[in-house]
């Protein structure tokens, strides 16, 4: 448990770099660059964020489970990391292939190529990132780090040479070269420790058959919100979406500070489940408890809060994003639950393709929803969808535990 919570506290520091710099960039960017071209900007991350994590395929739970495991054993830990290697190459020269196609059949004149290209750097950072390993190993230290400091460099470097709507593609230039050469370092970090591992194309397709169903469930949290901005990008205008975006980014710091817990407890439930099983749902009973109660805090903050956190880091010309982030902060608790229950007991318990299929279904609900509540409401319209598909995992996760300890927290 003491593993554990140290862990969260150095994957904390890194949320820092993830979430909580973006805080810092917003207040900025959004004074000196017009909302229409922010919007583009945003929709072209948004992009290139999705499509990342179709690479990323899930590894962080799957990958990290088979670490934990064999943390010990040096022969499978690079045997783990040569297969994740090798799925991601496939799963990326697949994606840069459909992406070049649709650069060259629809990107939108709006839109510089060379934008594309920068924010393609990020594209690359984001699908190869090794925290996976790391989070298995529990061995956070030097990579949390490295991660604080690059993304801080990276801020700096905003504050230099973007002033204007002009200097607008170096967003995608600095923040895409950041998450580029971190990824460089930490895997060079990892490799240097396990050995250099042996690209396989059939090995990663036969990674990716196996790890779909950890694809599904990762979707439901990540993917979804990255896909949520592109739906709003297509059926409203890129100036709704720079307002939408802003209040979307203060949700995800908010519900930012969760992840560091729920990533840093999953390997050790994954350990303690094998080890004592009366001991483990104790602890999963207060871990629950513990982060949806912090959860209903959250909400009470920031309805007391949320024009000021408005006005303090987006300023006048997002007022109406007031609207949207005082319904977005119902979502704090319910994804706190949902991620507690799944990645406390779903996962670590083998229920992976029952948890999978949920998801599925759940990513069908957003779609159909959004397109329905966007044109019906605007852009809080997506709001709507997000809280309510995040109250059918709820009950089909619980559902899913219905005859087990778990259902009597």
């Amino acid at each position: 448990m003491t593993r554990a919570i140290l862990n969260a506290l150095l994957l904390f520091l890194s949320q820092v770099g993830g979430y909580l710099i973006p805080l810092l960039e917003i207040p900025f960017l959004t004074r000196v660059i017009s909302p229409s071209v922010l919007g583009e900007v945003f929709f072209i991350q948004s992009w290139m964020l999705t499509l990342s994590l179709v690479v990323e395929y899930g590894f962080n739970y799957n990958a990290t489970k088979k670490i934990a495991e064999n943390k010990n054993c040096q022969k499978s830990i690079l045997a783990v990391v040569s297969e994740v290697t090798s799925a991601k190459v496939v799963s990326c020269a697949v994606i840069t292939l459909v992406l070049v196609i649709g650069i060259t059949l629809f990107l939108p004149a709006s839109i510089k190529l060379e934008w594309v290209v920068f924010a393609y750097l990020q594209f690359v950072g984001f699908s190869f990132s090794p925290y996976w390993y790391f989070q298995g190993k529990e061995q956070l230290k030097g990579v949390v780090s490295f991660d604080v400091t690059v993304r801080f460099l990276a801020l700096g470097c905003l504050f230099l040479f973007v002033g204007s709507d002009v200097d607008a593609g170096y967003i995608l230039l600095i923040q895409g070269g950041a998450g580029f050469a971190l990824t460089v370092i930490t895997n060079g970090m990892m490799f240097y420790k396990e050995g250099a591992p042996q690209i396989n194309i059939v090995l990663g397709i036969k990674a990716l058959k196996a790890g779909w169903h950890y694809f599904l469930f990762k979707s439901s949290s990540t993917v979804l919100l990255s896909m949520n901005s592109i739906l709003v990008g297509f059926i409203s205008s890129m100036e709704l979406l720079a307002i939408y975006v802003g209040a979307e980014k203060i949700m995800k710091a908010i519900l930012g500070l969760s992840n560091p817990v729920i990533t840093a407890f999953y390997p050790y439930f994954c350990t303690v489940l094998k080890e004592n099983k009366v001991k483990y749902l104790k602890e999963l009973k207060y871990f629950i408890a513990t982060l949806t109660s912090l959860g209903i805090l959250g909400v009470v903050i920031g309805l007391f809060s949320y024009e000021w956190i408005i006005n303090l880091f987006l300023g006048a010309s997002y007022v109406n994003s007031k609207d949207i982030l005082v319904v977005y902060l119902f979502l704090i608790p319910l994804r706190m639950m949902s991620q507690s229950i799944s990645v406390g007991y779903l996962l670590p318990n083998e229920k992976v393709k029952l948890t999978s299929k949920v998801v599925l279904l759940s990513t069908l609900l957003n779609l159909t929803l959004a397109i329905v509540l966007i044109n019906a409401f605007s852009v809080i319209g997506m709001v709507y969808t997000i809280l309510a598909v995040e109250c059918f995992l709820i009950l089909a996760f619980l559902f899913l535990c219905k005859n087990e300890t778990v259902t009597k927290l």
